[in-house]
């Protein structure tokens, strides 16, 4: 399948030693604000001896999850395809533009990007994107995009997807940290020297990230919610005591009564033999 794709791609994959890729960007900045700085320095001086080749990365053949999410990366765009009735083009590489380089699991026949991930049954899809963020901007960001598809398998019984637009804002800090990081790697200088350029940045993790332009709202402040949340736990027990008492009932009507009175109420059965409950009306007699 040929997609007029409107940012430049490549046959072959880029050699990862001389660009930051998407999953670079995770590394680089995955829970940035929740993570000690010394922590935040040892993941980036690995990430930097790796791209200057005093470190092999990482072996991952033996990482089962990691294993598992590739094993399943053709069935969730399968998936992803029947979602959507579109056919996706799978392992497109685009083109590096100075130091930043992506390698992208598809691109939807619209020109959408496609990204896959498999992760525990107990996870949720606002943590995937929470968790993923800084490689999905950083694809965006790249081929100058404004939105992702993200399709996730959840153990081995849920799928979900879900879109992930474009964060300017976002991407300007990402585009700094990459920035500073790479410059770094082409002067040869450890980057946990130079961590107080983040601090410069201004990083920050992103919040209330949108589901298919939904957010997640706390109303817990809001005195009217708090007010009618009150009133529906409260009276909810007696919803239950109202759908009893009515089957009740009507378990006591004759079934040879096409009406019932008394105590207030009257009972009418219809042609289908269907029992209706209205309260007995005050003609003010």
């Amino acid at each position: 399948m040929t997609n007029v794709i409107s940012f430049p791609t490549q046959e072959k994959t880029y050699n990862r030693n001389e660009y930051i890729g998407g999953s670079d960007a995770n590394r680089l900045l995955y829970r940035l604000d929740k993570q000690d700085w010394e922590t935040v320095g040892q993941q980036w001086d690995a990430l930097y001896l790796e791209k200057i080749g005093e470190q092999d990365p990482e072996d991952l053949s033996e990482n089962i999850r990691v294993q598992i999410g590739i094993a399943t990366e053709h069935l969730n765009i399968q998936w992803l395809e029947r979602e959507l009735n579109q056919e996706i083009t799978r392992n497109v590489v685009v083109k590096p533009d100075g130091f930043m380089a992506s390698n992208l699991d598809g691109v939807t026949k619209n020109i959408e990007l496609v990204e896959c991930k498999h992760t525990s049954e107990r996870n949720r899809m606002d943590i995937v994107a929470e968790n993923y963020y800084p490689q999905l901007q950083h694809y965006m960001m790249h081929t100058d995009t404004d939105m992702i598809h993200l399709a996730v398998i959840f153990g081995n019984a849920r799928w979900e997807s879900t879109i992930i637009t474009s964060d300017p804002t976002y991407q300007m800090q990402l585009k700094s940290v990459e920035t500073i990081f790479w410059d770094c790697v082409t002067d040869k200088r450890l980057p946990s020297n130079h961590l107080d350029s983040l601090f410069g940045a201004k990083i920050k993790a992103p919040t209330n990230i949108k589901l298919s332009g939904m957010r997640k709202v706390d109303l817990s402040t809001n005195t009217s919610y708090k007010k009618a949340v009150k009133q529906y736990l409260e009276t909810k027990p007696y919803v239950k005591l109202h759908v009893e008492a009515k089957h009740d009932i009507k378990e006591l009507v004759p079934n040879d009564a096409y009406e019932v009175t008394g105590g207030g109420i009257v009972i009418k059965r219809s042609k289908n033999n269907t029992l209706t409950i209205r309260e007995e009306q005050n003609n003010g007699e």
